[in-house]
């Protein structure tokens, strides 16, 4: 799991606060499996889960559409990026 987060760690941006939320909530959530379960562990975990998946999508949209735009600003009006050809 420590290489999950290690992972993580390395692609996000440490100056964007939601990248750091991110990782945070990552860490919170590996911090619960070193705990005894219980219901309430289990019911904090799915907070947490549901948190950090919100936090990604969000993280992923952005970025995507930053990707997007970079497209378009490599070659305006045309759609394509250089990396590969995109049918219409």
């Amino acid at each position: 799991m420590t290489e999950f987060r290690f992972k993580i760690a390395l692609l996000i941006n440490p100056r964007e606060e939601d990248h750091q939320m991110l990782l945070a909530l990552v860490d919170r959530r590996l911090n619960l499996l070193s705990v005894s379960p219980s219901q309430e562990v289990w019911e904090e975990g799915q907070v947490i889960g549901a948190e950090l998946t919100s936090v990604a999508q969000n993280v992923l949209k952005r970025e995507w559409e930053r990707v997007k735009q970079g497209e378009l600003l490599l070659h305006p009006g045309t759609g394509e990026s250089g990396i590969g050809h995109r049918d219409a």
